[in-house]
C-alpha cells in the first residue's frame, strides 16, 4: 500500500457499492494501522472518478429499474428489496424486453444492439444520473472520513479526504 517514499497508491473503489468491500475496509485499516504507529505520516484520499463510464452505468441501471417495475406494477418503487434489487441487476443490456421498452423512449421502433440500449438510457436519465452520482461520490467521502477519523480515531491531521471537482 505505501511506496518507498510512503506514497499511497492507487486504491480502487467501487462507487456505486453501498458500503466498502471486505478487501476495501482491510486495506483502510492497513492505512489506518499505519498511521496509528506513525502519528508523524499523512494520508489524503483524493476521490478520482471515471465519471463517463460511471455516469453510463446509473443511468444504464435506473433504465434496468425502470423497465423492472413496468414489468411488476405490484412493486411499490420506494420499497424495492434485496431480492427485487438482485433480479433488477440480473437484466443483461442485450435483453429483448428491455431493448423493446427501451425503443419506447426512441423513434426507432426496434433497438438492434446493446449500444442502442445504453444510448436511450443516457439520453433518458443523464440529467437524473448526474444528480445521484454527485450524492454517491459525497456519500463515499463522508464514508471514508468517518471510518478513519471517528471509527479508526485517526485525527484530521493524518487524514483528509477530497472530492473530485464537478464535471457538469
Amino acid at each position: 500500500l505505501f511506496s518507498d517514499d510512503d506514497d499511497i497508491q492507487y486504491v480502487p473503489f467501487d462507487l456505486l457499492h453501498p458500503d466498502f468491500t471486505a478487501e476495501e475496509y482491510t486495506m483502510l485499516d492497513n492505512v489506518a494501522s499505519t498511521l496509528s504507529l506513525q502519528p508523524n505520516l499523512s494520508v489524503i484520499f483524493e476521490q478520482r472518478v471515471n465519471y463517463e463510464e460511471t455516469l453510463q452505468r446509473l443511468c444504464n441501471m435506473q433504465l434496468q429499474r425502470d423497465y423492472y417495475l413496468s414489468q411488476h406494477p405490484e412493486i411499490d418503487s420506494t420499497g424495492i428489496d434485496f431480492l427485487t434489487n438482485e433480479a433488477i441487476q440480473s437484466i443483461k443490456l442485450n435483453d429483448k424486453g428491455l431493448s423493446e421498452y427501451a425503443a419506447q423512449f426512441t423513434e426507432k421502433e426496434k433497438l438492434s444492439s446493446k449500444r442502442d440500449v445504453e444510448s436511450v438510457a443516457y439520453t433518458v436519465y443523464q440529467t437524473k444520473s448526474k444528480a445521484i452520482l454527485s450524492r454517491l461520490m459525497d456519500r463515499r467521502n463522508a464514508l471514508l472520513s468517518n471510518y478513519l477519523l471517528n471509527i479508526k480515531g485517526l485525527s484530521n491531521n493524518q487524514v483528509s479526504v477530497t472530492k473530485m471537482d464537478d464535471i457538469s
